[in-house]
């Protein structure tokens, strides 16, 4: 028995597969009074088809997988909201397809929450300063790779990461994803249900964001081989022993002619009192602290065997055009800022 054909429905923000199982019931209920020999895996069927999903078990996956995400989890999702919205701009800094899907209803829902929290503000479309960052290390990284003959690229904290799938990577890249297995849960059922294709070799490690040697290494990784180390976003929500520990792990990872992407927060934006409302309001709604911050970025990766320096969301070369703000040179007393940090290994 099968359904009739009807627009596929979008699932809400918090669906529930209890929710589900009543409908899948009911419709039992209503076949079987007018066919006696209807089955329940065939009112399941039709229950997922609704969605858009080809089987029952496929739609439950994805219903787990977006009820399990942590708060600092869901943090991908807001991000992958903004990337969506940068994509559906008439001109935009990069183009992601698959963002829209990964986020969801419930990424854009905190996107919309979050949005009033921001400082500065920022109007309709994605915030400014995500957009250049994304951006910004796009072109490091490929230009890194290409330049370099990397074929190894590691995303520490990939969360709904999608440069396997977006960029143009050379033959012969394996590009390594570390996360949770809940983030991997949600973001592989979405991704095999829009079926999207990798453009280059794509390794999924599920591990700890700061604890992840051995199973990157199981993955196939090679430490005797250079590679490019990507960590975006991540560091603003550990502590210092834990920042610690991930950079002495990448030290021992990453051979001579390795290169390191990574985005710091400056230890005076979160001693700010212009930041002040903006943590009080994440706070009050759950939200992930940001705890870790530094403002001599170069000096600190230095003890870890990187050279490299630090630009300026803002600066010529982090701008493309779209920072609204005043751009406060580096040094310049009381200004929240972050440093998006290039470097390679001694």
């Amino acid at each position: 028995m099968s359904a009739s054909e009807s627009p596929v429905r979008v699932l809400p923000d918090h669906p529930s597969l209890e929710h589900q199982r009543k409908r899948a019931r009911a419709l039992l209920r209503a076949w079987r009074a007018r066919d006696p020999h209807a089955a329940l895996h065939d009112a399941q069927r039709a229950i997922a088809r609704e969605y858009g999903f080809t089987s029952w078990a496929e739609m439950k996956r994805h219903i787990g997988a977006r009820q399990s995400l942590s708060a600092l989890d869901s943090v991908s999702l807001v991000v992958a909201a903004h990337r969506a919205l940068e994509t559906e701009l008439e001109h935009p800094l990069f183009r992601d397809p698959l963002a829209r899907s990964l986020a969801g209803n419930d990424g854009f829902a905190l996107f919309a929450t979050l949005r009033s929290t921001s400082w500065p503000g920022f109007g309709r479309g994605p915030e400014p300063y995500v957009s250049i960052r994304t951006r910004y290390f796009d072109d490091a990284l490929l230009c890194a790779v290409r330049e370099h003959r990397l074929t190894q690229v590691v995303i520490v904290a990939a969360g709904m990461d999608t440069r396997a799938f977006r960029l143009n990577w050379p033959s012969g890249v394996s590009l390594f994803e570390i996360d949770s297995s809940r983030v991997f849960a949600r973001k592989e059922s979405v991704l095999h249900h829009v079926d999207a294709s990798p453009r280059c070799e794509r390794r999924i490690v599920k591990a700890d964001a700061i604890r992840f040697a051995g199973a990157l290494i199981k993955a196939g990784f090679d430490p005797l081989r250079p590679a490019a180390f990507l960590v975006e976003r991540a560091l603003v929500y550990f502590d210092t022993s834990e920042v610690l520990r991930l950079f002495r792990q990448v030290r021992r990872l990453a051979s001579p002619g390795s290169w390191l992407g990574c985005e710091f927060t400056s230890a005076a934006t979160l001693a700010s009192p212009f930041m002040k409302p903006m943590f009080d309001r994440f706070k009050t709604l759950g939200r992930p602290r940001w705890i870790f911050g530094i403002d001599e970025p170069e000096e600190f990766l230095e003890r870890f065997g990187w050279s490299g320096s630090s630009v300026l969301p803002g600066a010529p070369q982090a701008n493309y055009g779209r920072w609204l703000y005043g751009y406060f040179p580096r040094g310049t007393p009381g200004v929240p800022r972050s440093f998006l940090f290039v470097g390679r290994r001694h």
